[in-house]
């Protein structure tokens, strides 16, 4: 039996370019700041309300964080949450 070639394509490195989506750069750096900020405060275990008082947030934006719903916030928004590094007694 003859096996089937698959055909692939190599990314870009923007899945959302690689989509076609409007704003595709916009929405790679949104989902790569997020995630930053997201694992920064997941280190710490602490718990959402925590993490709000420490970032200034209401818990239900840190829910949205720490569930990946980037796009509820701006790039502005997102580097605002980067946390100092003495909020979370690491200085």
């Amino acid at each position: 039996m003859r096996k089937k070639k698959i055909k692939f394509e190599e990314g870009s490195g923007n899945v959302f370019a690689d989509l076609g989506l409007k704003d595709s750069d916009e929405l790679f750096a949104r989902g790569q700041i997020g995630f930053c900020v997201h694992k920064i405060v997941n280190d710490k275990n602490l718990k959402q309300r925590e993490i709000g008082a420490v970032l200034g947030i209401a818990q239900s934006d840190v829910s949205h964080l720490m569930n990946g719903h980037y796009s509820r916030f701006t790039i502005d928004k997102l580097l605002g949450l980067t946390p100092p590094r003495t909020a979370f007694g690491a200085g």
